[in-house]
């Protein structure tokens, strides 16, 4: 239903000359319900840094990170590291990846309860004041970057942002 109703909104704000109202139609569609990142928000923990830079972990993220050191019983278990790159449909986009390997010596390391996320320093200033989560759908399954304020528009699938300027 999602695309139909995207397919048509977009084919009527160009007829009428609106284009500005599809760009603020899919942002709406795209940045999810306020609601939503309230929620997350409170059901994540804040690391801060001394230069100010703060995320958030939720418990869906932490408790999925330790259901993989799980299967893991070699001693560490591996710490999640987030990382933003040029590329994507929106400009820039998140890329997830397990490690363990201890993080690098600029690396903001976030711990809770015994696991790690590591964001580079690159990276960081990116995602400062977002919040990291986990989320299980019937399509898919994957760690997701939420309600980061850096960024100025998604894409529908939410694994690329346009950052703001």
């Amino acid at each position: 239903m999602l695309p139909q109703l995207r397919s048509l909104w977009k084919s009527a704000a160009y007829v009428t000359g609106g284009a500005t109202l599809w760009t603020r139609f899919s942002r709406q569609l795209t940045v999810g319900s306020v609601a939503t990142q309230q929620a997350a928000a409170a059901a994540a923990e804040t690391t801060k840094r001394s230069e100010g830079l703060s995320i958030s972990v939720t418990d869906k993220c932490v408790n999925r990170l330790r259901a993989l050191a799980a299967r893991h019983s070699s001693g560490t278990p591996p710490a999640l590291r987030v990382t933003v790159n040029s590329g994507g449909c929106a400009g820039f986009q998140y890329e997830f990846n397990l490690e363990r390997a201890e993080p690098n010596a600029d690396d903001l390391v976030l711990e809770r309860s015994g696991i790690r996320v590591y964001v580079d320093a690159v990276s960081a200033p990116l995602l400062s004041g977002a919040i990291i989560d986990y989320e299980e759908e019937l399509i898919r399954s994957a760690f997701k970057v939420e309600a980061n304020p850096n960024a100025e528009a998604n894409c529908s699938c939410g694994t690329s942002f346009a950052p703001r300027l």
